[in-house]
Formats: C-alpha cells, structure tokens, sequence
C-alpha cells in the first residue's frame, strides 16, 4: 500500500511534468537503475574473481614461456626450429 510520502510525489510528477511524458520519464529511469545494477554486478564479480582479460594475457604469456623452451630444447638436440 502506498504511503502519503509516495502518494505526494506522484501527484507532483503528474503536476509538473504532465500524464503523457511520465511514463517515457518513467521508462527511462528504469532502464538506467537496470543498467546500474547490471554494471555494479559486474564490477563486483571482476573484484571477487579478477578480470578474464588478465586471465586471458597471463595464459599467453605461459603459452609463449612454453614455445621458447621447446624451441631451446629442439635446438639442442639438433632439431629444427621454426
């Protein structure tokens, strides 16, 4: 049920801006609070579990770490190396 406080401020919304713009009024900010909310979300899951990109580089990295060593090792041996 609605209280006073919610019952005023809807009648000032009517009253200054108008019963046609306040439901786009009203879309729009609820598109906004859902993208907030959307984003907050991501936010907190990159601070608790860290970024995919930094996942993503740091496995590059080992993947070449990886390449050079057995491209040492195949010289080594007397391979070739690529």
């Amino acid at each position: 049920m609605l209280g006073w406080g919610e019952i005023i401020v809807i009648i000032l919304a009517l009253i200054l801006i108008g019963h046609e713009e306040l439901p786009k009024i009203a879309r729009t900010l609820a598109r906004l609070y859902f993208e907030y909310q959307k984003t907050r979300r991501e936010i907190e899951l990159e601070v608790l579990y860290g970024s995919l990109e930094d996942e993503k580089e740091d496995k590059k990295g080992v993947d070449k770490h990886y390449e050079y060593e057995y491209q040492d090792y195949r010289s080594e041996e007397g391979g070739e190396v690529k």
